[in-house]
């Protein structure tokens, strides 16, 4: 299971139904019900998906009001940071050249334009807007993030994603140089 109930424990009150059994006394019994109570989620739990929530959105926030840069790389530009410098000295594209561009471009809703400019600020994008609906979704339903947390870090999950981001860097050194 991605989700953990908060409290870490299988401890689970049962609600309790009224049922009537006696007519002319109107009398009522206490039974168990099938309807499970999970126990209430940690300050710490809420605290930890409201930041991911609040944060991840605002990055799709801002990004979508960038104007993506039609070179595929510069935009971050418009948020006053500096030129990349290991391009400027190098003419070589630095490993997140051209990821605000595409942050940008998956914020409004281009994922292939996205994808074409840098695959991993494609995927950076996805996953920030993936982190928003899981990380809101856990604090309407009181679910602790932690069990989800954990298993993506791990050794494969993570080796897998530097893999992946060392090969959108390969390419976009090729798409770059390709370009110019």
């Amino acid at each position: 299971m991605w989700f953990g109930r908060c409290a870490g424990t299988s401890k689970h009150r049962v609600g309790l139904v009224r049922v009537s059994y006696n007519a002319r006394r109107m009398s009522a019994a206490t039974i168990p019900s099938s309807r499970v109570f999970p126990p209430r989620c940690s300050v710490s739990a809420h605290c930890g998906s409201l930041l991911i929530l609040v944060v991840a959105t605002s990055l799709l926030v801002v990004a979508g009001h960038l104007d993506p840069s039609a070179r595929g790389v510069g935009t971050h530009l418009q948020l006053g940071l500096p030129a990349c410098g290991f391009l400027v000295k190098t003419t070589v594209p630095c490993a997140t050249c051209g990821m605000t561009t595409a942050f940008a471009l998956a914020a409004q809703g281009e994922l292939v334009a996205a994808m074409i400019t840098q695959p991993m600020g494609a995927a950076l994008a996805v996953t920030a807007a993936a982190s928003a609906l899981v990380s809101a979704y856990a604090l309407v339903a009181g679910l602790s993030l932690a069990p989800l947390a954990s298993a993506l870090w791990q050794p494969r999950p993570v080796l897998v994603a530097a893999g992946f981001a060392m090969a959108s860097w390969v390419y976009k050194i090729a798409v770059f140089h390709a370009g110019s």
